[in-house]
C-alpha cells in the first residue's frame, strides 16, 4: 500500500511480527518508511520471508528470535534496535497467546501463558525501550488489544483478563512516560481471515450470524468486519500522530463495541 504518512528514518519493533497480523503490521510500517525489528519465536521461515519483503520495499529489517514472555529476551529486542539502527521510535505489542478452554478447567500454567506473553512481556519490553525512545525525542508504544477488551468470550477467560491488564498498562504508562512517549491501545474486532472459521463458530455460539464482510446481531443489527490492512492503516495513523494522542484505547470494529 501507499501511505501519505511518512515514517522514514523511524525504527519500529513489532512483537510477533513475522506472520499473520504481525507481518501485515511490519510490512505497513516499512511501506511508510520505517526500519523494522521483526520479532520471531519459532517462525524462522515466516520471519525470513517478512524481512525480505520489508527490504524489497526499501527500509531495513532485522529478525530477532525472542520469547516476549522473558524479560531478558525483551531486552535483547531493544538492544538489537540500538545496535542495528542506533535508535528506536515505535514499539508494537502485537504478540499474543490464545489460551482456549472452560474457565473451571484452566490451570496455573494456562494463566501464566496468557499473562506472560500479553502482560509481562509488554511490561518489560516497554521498560527496556523507554530510555531509547526518549533519547530520540520521544516515540510511540502501541498495544494491539483486540475485541477481548470489549466483549466477553467464555472460552478465552485468561486471554481476556490479560488483555484487560495490558489495556490498563497502556493507560498508566501514558502518564508515567509523558510527555516523551505516547502510549495507545488499538482494539480491532474480527480481522483474521486465517481463523475466520473458528471466529465464526464462536460468534454463532453467541447468537451472532457471520456474513460476508459483516456480522449480524441477534436483534438484526449488522456491523462490518475488517481486515488486517484496516488495523495496519490505523497503526500508521497513530504512529504519525502528534503527541496529543496518548492514553487512548481506540475501538476498530465498526461500532460493534458501542452496541
Amino acid at each position: 500500500m501507499e501511505w501519505t504518512q511518512d515514517l522514514t528514518g523511524k525504527v519500529a519493533i513489532v512483537t510477533g511480527g513475522a506472520e499473520r497480523v504481525g507481518a501485515t503490521l511490519s510490512l505497513a510500517l516499512a511501506e511508510a518508511g520505517a526500519d523494522v525489528v521483526v520479532n520471531s519465536f519459532g517462525t524462522d521461515a515466516a520471519a525470513a520471508e517478512t524481512a525480505a519483503a520489508i527490504m524489497a520495499r526499501g527500509p531495513r529489517a532485522v529478525v530477532v528470535e525472542a520469547d516476549v514472555s522473558s524479560a531478558a529476551d525483551c531486552g535483547r529486542l531493544v538492544e538489537a534496535a540500538r545496535e542495528e539502527f542506533g535508535r528506536l521510535d515505535i514499539v508494537v505489542h502485537n504478540a499474543s497467546s490464545f489460551v482456549r478452554g472452560p474457565f473451571l478447567e484452566l490451570t496455573p500454567d494456562d494463566l501464566e501463558r496468557s499473562l506472560g506473553v500479553i502482560v509481562r512481556g509488554p511490561f518489560f519490553l516497554s521498560q527496556a525501550a523507554a530510555p531509547l525512545l526518549k533519547e530520540d525525542g520521544g516515540g510511540k508504544i502501541v498495544a494491539i488489544l483486540g475485541n477481548a477488551l470489549w466483549e466477553a468470550w467464555p472460552e478465552f477467560v485468561s486471554h481476556a483478563v490479560a488483555k484487560a491488564g495490558l489495556a490498563r498498562m497502556i493507560e498508566v504508562l501514558s502518564v508515567v512516560l509523558a510527555p516523551d512517549v505516547q502510549c495507545i491501545g488499538l482494539c480491532p474486532g474480527q480481522i483474521m481471515g486465517s481463523t475466520a472459521g473458528e471466529n465464526d463458530e464462536l460468534r454463532t455460539a453467541r447468537g451472532e450470524t457471520p456474513e460476508d464482510g459483516f456480522v449480524a446481531m441477534p436483534d438484526g443489527t449488522r456491523f462490518p468486519t475488517g481486515t488486517a490492512e484496516d488495523l495496519a492503516a490505523m497503526l500508521i495513523d497513530v504512529c504519525a500522530a502528534g503527541p496529543y494522542l496518548s492514553g487512548a484505547l481506540i475501538p476498530l470494529d465498526g461500532a460493534k463495541s458501542r452496541l
